[in-house]
């Protein structure tokens, strides 16, 4: 367990380490070069977003020349659906909105009559007591 490496050795695995540590610092040299010459990162952004709004405005011309109809789940993701799927699908959201506003209302209108009830019924009790206590 004593062991030891010889001289010869050590010298020899430094020798390699450092040969490691060199490939590594000129590959990391290499990709910031190829980073330098490919454009800044906002050009690269500049240029995806045209893509994608190239990508868009086909697949909408594509899509519509079909007599499809662009809609927007309520996931946020965009589904291309016929004329009649479109209208049934708005006809249920309009639907639902109105509901949820009746809904509200109902809410509202059922508040309002607990708290007449209630300042009623204090009223009621401040004059019993104001009679029983009085008189």
């Amino acid at each position: 367990m004593d062991k030891q490496l010889s001289k010869e050795e050590e010298k020899k695995i430094r020798a390699d380490a450092l040969k490691e540590l060199k490939i590594k610092e000129e590959r990391k040299e290499q990709r910031i070069d190829e980073k330098m010459f490919s454009g800044s990162e906002a050009d690269k952004f500049a240029l995806e977003m045209e893509k994608r709004r190239i990508k868009d405005e086909e697949t909408e011309r594509y899509y519509s020349e079909k007599g499809f109809r662009k809609y927007v789940n309520h996931h946020g993701q965009v589904e291309w659906v016929t004329e009649e799927d479109y209208n049934k699908r708005m006809d249920r959201k309009v639907r639902s909105k109105k509901r949820k506003n009746r809904s509200k209302r109902q809410q509202v209108y059922t508040t309002a009559v607990l708290m007449t009830i209630i300042v009623v019924l204090v009223l009621a009790i401040a004059l019993l007591f104001i009679k029983y206590t009085n008189g």
